[in-house]
């Protein structure tokens, strides 16, 4: 299974370049979500083991800094890179 990393980014344009950057990389499985909400859901779905996280701080709704948070308080998440 190749190691998922999750771009929580709300410009598309900005995740693009991020996920061709990454992409690069052999064996890395790159996930975007344009919400700190889709990337919540897709860290509790428990279908993808996400090895790290790269987030924009910045977003409209839920802020990177609160989705940190939240990833920090769950115990299955918490030692997640970000």
């Amino acid at each position: 299974m190749p190691r998922a990393v999750l771009i929580v980014e709300d410009s598309e344009n900005a995740a693009a370049t991020l996920e061709i950057a990454l992409s690069a990389i052999p064996g890395i499985r790159v996930i975007t979500a344009l919400s700190a909400k889709e990337a919540l859901q897709i860290l509790a779905s428990g279908g993808i083991l996400v090895e790290a996280i790269i987030t924009d701080l910045n977003m409209p709704s839920m802020d990177g800094f609160e989705m940190i948070r939240r990833i920090r308080e769950d115990c299955t998440l918490r030692a997640t890179p970000i």
